[in-house]
């Protein structure tokens, strides 16, 4: 595993070196869990379907930016998960809360409008890796029957709107994340989270 840390993190700092424009996103994040059940038996029925509000904060770099197109890394972490319809005794929802460590890059395609203002959309892939688990104190239990995988990979798709003064941008960017692949290992059903994040986005031209 921590060889698989050092590659996403040396392919990382290798994008940054090519980097022309650096950039800051913070938002929220909204997800939920869903299932594909196969025993009927052990149907996980509400269980953290509804949309759990989280955060999204990321760093990257900007390269091989040209008119229409450009190359996005990223670096960062986003929460993800789903709450309950029910209350606990306190009055408050039960929900799953997943926190990730996240490495994306991303295409993202520009259509300029007086140079100035820069809607866009992009596409790219994406690798997390689960640190937090607020239902258990061992995010990665012994249990072979039930456990989170520790590393998830996303196709993550969305589009945004910059504004351009003197090195600087900011603007707004929102991203659909989604799971392809089950997020945990349950015997009787698969487990999948939709997530989607609302960023403020800050950049800063370097060259």
């Amino acid at each position: 595993m921590k060889r698989t840390y050092s590659i996403i993190v040396g392919v990382f700092i290798v994008n940054l070196s090519w980097g022309q424009i650096d950039n800051f996103q913070s938002g929220v994040s909204i997800s939920h869990l869903s299932y594909k059940v196969k025993d009927m038996c052990m149907c996980p029925g509400e269980q953290y379907r509804k949309d759990l509000i989280g955060y999204s904060e990321f760093v990257g770099m900007d390269y091989f930016d040209k008119k229409y197109v450009d190359i996005s890394a990223n670096l960062g972490v986003i929460s993800k998960g789903g709450t309950d319809p029910y209350y606990d005794y306190s009055n408050k929802k039960f929900s799953q809360i997943l926190n990730y460590a996240s490495i994306n890059t991303i295409v993202n395609f520009k259509y300029p409008i007086a140079d100035k203002l820069i809607p866009y959309v992009n596409i790219g892939p994406s690798t997390d890796i689960l640190f937090y688990n607020n239902q258990y104190h061992n995010i990665f239990p012994t249990n072979s029957y039930y456990y989170f995988h520790r590393i998830t990979f996303t196709f993550l798709f969305g589009g945004g709107l910059k504004y351009e003064f003197n090195k600087y941008q900011i603007g707004f960017l929102y991203e659909r994340y989604a799971n392809v692949l089950k997020i945990a290992h349950i015997p009787s059903y698969d487990v999948f989270v939709t997530a989607s994040t609302i960023n403020l986005t800050v950049g800063y031209k370097l060259k």
